[in-house]
């Protein structure tokens, strides 16, 4: 298996990351979607949109500090009836096959604020086929199209929401398990508890709080001291 791979804007263009993907897959540690499956669940978001209308992005993890996508404009952005939480279990990215991490998603109930991105209309579909061939590599994520509150009024946005169905989702932990998995975890895309303090140093910088992940940071902290 690949040692190091970044998700950059050029490792997914080039085939790099799907490079990755396929020896992940071939040692039996992921099952990806077809370009084909991406394809059509893609379109069925863009089709969420009017013709001509900009597409919003809604980001909420490593897509606040790690876009890899060209964006006309960010807003502050709230989502209602979802949470960040740490409930995707990852042996290919921040995990091994023999010590599993954990990453973000959106799971049912409560809020979460974050950023949403518009994406010019003209190169939406090259922009979010970037964001698909890093996100929706499997059927761990949801795609899907939720209403918004920012100050400026509501907007729609593109989501990845957790899919409870599959068997990455490890469902509720205790915040002290948790943070045990991001202490020890890390993989060929970095350690856990990197993913963590990264998204939090960039929320800091955008003045989005999240009382969870700052208890999080802090226990995470405690073990690697």
């Amino acid at each position: 298996m690949v040692k190091n791979i970044k998700i950059t804007r050029s490792s997914v263009l080039s085939g790099a990351l799907e490079a990755h993907l396929e020896k992940c897959e071939r040692k039996g540690l992921l099952q990806r979607s077809t370009q084909e499956e991406r394809s059509r669940s893609r379109q069925e978001a863009i089709a969420k949109f009017a013709p001509r209308e900009d597409i919003w992005l809604f980001a909420y993890g490593s897509l606040l500090w790690n876009p890899t996508i060209y964006f006309k404009e960010m807003r502050n952005g709230q989502l209602r009836g979802y949470h960040r939480r740490f409930c995707m279990e990852t042996v290919l990215g921040r995990g091994t096959p023999e010590n599993p991490g954990l990453m973000l998603a959106l799971d049912h109930g409560g809020s979460c604020h974050g950023i949403a991105y518009r994406i010019d209309r003209a190169v939406a579909e090259q922009e979010l086929k970037i964001v698909w061939d890093r996100e929706m590599i499997s059927t761990a994520y949801v795609a899907r199209v939720l209403p918004l509150v920012t100050d400026q009024g509501p907007l729609k946005a593109i989501t990845f929401t957790i899919n409870r169905n599959s068997k990455q989702y490890t469902g509720k932990m205790a915040v002290e398990k948790v943070a045990a998995v991001i202490a020890r975890s890390g993989g060929p895309m970095g350690d856990c508890s990197e993913y963590l303090f990264q998204t939090i140093e960039k929320m800091t910088e955008l003045n989005i709080k999240d009382k969870h992940l700052l208890l999080l940071a802090d226990l995470v902290k405690a073990q690697l001291a």
